[in-house]
């Protein structure tokens, strides 16, 4: 998508007051995993909306944000944007929160991306 048409959907998804409204706009209008990460650096999510868009992900889409947004990492967080930490906060708050068996299996997916 274009900026301008970014800039819209992240005006309206800050306006937004409905969560299921939020992730239909996401949904309807994301298009790559780029802008997915982009959307959830500047659309402003609550963790509990952040949860709600992470259910809807796989579990390679959810190996790559690992990925990018490690939660187990050396660089500390005076080095992160608050969106940076939020996103990663969120994410192991996430994957602390689903099953074992699923949480090792994503991990063991991130280990293997490039």
């Amino acid at each position: 998508m274009d900026d301008e048409e970014y800039r819209e959907l992240i005006e309206e998804l800050i306006e937004c007051r409905y969560t299921s409204d939020k992730l239909k706009l996401i949904k309807d209008k994301v298009k790559s995993f780029d802008e997915l990460e982009d959307v959830l650096l500047d659309a402003q999510l609550n963790e509990e909306e952040f949860n709600l868009l992470l259910n809807t992900l796989g579990d390679v889409e959810l190996a790559a944000m690992i990925k990018r947004h490690p939660f187990e990492s050396d660089i500390q967080a005076v080095d992160l944007s608050e969106e940076e930490q939020a996103v990663r906060l969120y994410l192991k708050n996430y994957m602390n929160r689903i099953s074992n068996c699923r949480r090792e299996k994503i991990l063991q997916i991130a280990k293997h991306l490039v």
